[in-house]
């Protein structure tokens, strides 16, 4: 891969199957169908600036509605380019799938957009669709100070 230029689209990071695959293990360990396990999980997307890599770090387990995500790890010659979570509680059951504002803070703290998985994702397409619950561009590889704040609307 070549060195980058720019942070990933959101488009891009939502067709990268590093993305696709943290989402769906994310999704699988949040034990979305045992309703007295059911938990967050999630982490973050990285990209390596030397080689364009876009690799995914787990956080620690979540709780029922809650997940850790706002004091990433730092690995050498990488930045955050988007943060990656689960939303595994049922809408039948009165849970919103859309970003807290809790996780609307962090995505600001960060600069980077979040991809999120909530439980009315059924089919592949659905997924990906579903993970662009909310959005902050990463305008710079080097200044995560300018920011665009866009809500994208769940499918």
């Amino acid at each position: 891969m070549a060195t980058p230029t720019r942070a990933p689209t959101l488009d891009e990071l939502q067709q990268a199957p590093a993305v696709l695959q943290a989402l769906e293990h994310a999704w699988l360990d949040s034990l979305s169908g045992i309703p007295a396990e059911r938990h967050e999980e999630g982490g973050w997307i990285y990209l390596n600036l030397k080689t364009g890599e876009l690799t995914a770090a787990p956080a620690p387990r979540g709780l029922r509605a809650e997940l850790e995500i706002s004091s990433p790890p730092l690995f050498p010659d990488c930045v955050i380019v988007a943060t990656f979570h689960t939303h595994p509680n049922p809408t039948s059951e009165g849970w919103d799938p859309g970003p807290s504002d809790t996780d609307e803070e962090v995505l600001t703290h960060l600069g980077a957009p979040g991809l999120i998985r909530p439980t009315m994702a059924s089919t592949q397409r659905d997924r990906i669709a579903a993970a662009a619950a909310w959005r902050v561009d990463r305008a710079s590889l080097c200044n995560v100070k300018r920011l665009s704040f866009t809500k994208v609307r769940m499918l």
